[in-house]
C-alpha cells in the first residue's frame, strides 16, 4: 500500500521522489514553516510535506535510511482500510486543487506557526521500500 500511494503522489504532483511521503525533514525553521502553510485542513497532512516543498520551489534531497521491523505498538491502519483509501484519495484531491492549480495556493489561509521564509534547500529523508 505504501508503494502504491509514492507512485500515485508521485504521478498526481510530477514527483521523482522514492519516498514521498516520509515525514522524517531536515530543513531550516522558516522553511518547514512555510512548507506547513496550507489551504485546505488535512487528516494526512504529513503525506503531503514533500508535495508543498516541491510546489513552494524547494530542492528536496533523499536520504537512505535503515528502518527495522516494529518491536511493539501496532498500525492504526486494518487490514482492509477502505476507509483509510477513500479519506486519503479524497485529501489527494484537495492538494491537487491547492498544488497544482494556478495561484491557488497564493490564497494560504492556514498556518502551523505564521513565519515565513525564502526559498531554499529542503532535505526529506527516505524510508526504506
Amino acid at each position: 500500500m505504501s508503494k502504491g500511494l509514492n507512485l500515485l503522489l508521485n504521478a498526481v504532483f510530477w514527483m521523482r521522489l522514492r519516498d514521498n511521503k516520509s515525514g522524517f525533514v531536515l530543513c531550516r525553521r522558516e522553511v518547514i514553516a512555510d512548507v506547513l502553510e496550507h489551504r485546505f485542513r488535512y487528516r494526512y497532512f504529513q503525506t503531503f510535506i514533500a508535495v508543498a516543498a516541491h510546489a513552494r520551489g524547494y530542492s528536496i534531497t533523499e536520504v537512505e535510511t535503515t528502518f527495522h521491523a516494529r518491536v511493539g505498538g501496532a498500525s492504526f491502519i486494518n487490514n482492509l482500510p477502505i476507509r483509510f483509501i477513500g479519506g486519503v484519495l479524497l485529501e489527494i484531491a484537495k492538494a491537487a486543487i491547492e498544488y497544482r492549480v494556478p495561484g491557488f495556493r497564493r490564497q494560504r489561509r492556514l498556518s502551523a506557526s505564521g513565519a515565513g521564509g525564502g526559498r531554499g534547500s529542503w532535505k526529506g529523508a527516505a524510508r526504506s521500500c
